[in-house]
């Protein structure tokens, strides 16, 4: 048995947001490589059309997800959140 989690999210992108979520996206992935040396896997992508973003992440254990999430709650959550549907 693995202790991995992971998650897959599939999200609807707010009109006129994609290029705002892009940023922000840059912003997670970095932080998260920098800061996170339990998360095993972190990439997204945006369709085409700029209306879907699709991301997939995978972390060591728990104890590296609760960590994330911290991270995640107090700095990204709000403009995360206020980009989708």
């Amino acid at each position: 048995m693995s202790n991995t989690v992971y998650w897959i999210l599939e999200t609807n992108i707010k009109d006129g947001e994609s290029e705002n979520l892009k940023t922000l996206m840059e912003e997670l992935v970095s932080s998260t490589k920098e800061n996170e040396p339990g998360a095993l896997f972190y990439d997204w992508s945006i369709s085409e059309d700029g209306k879907k973003c699709n991301i997939l992440e995978m972390y060591k254990d728990s104890d590296a997800v609760m960590n994330h999430i911290g991270i995640f709650g107090k700095n990204y959550a709000a403009r995360f959140m206020s980009m989708l549907e």
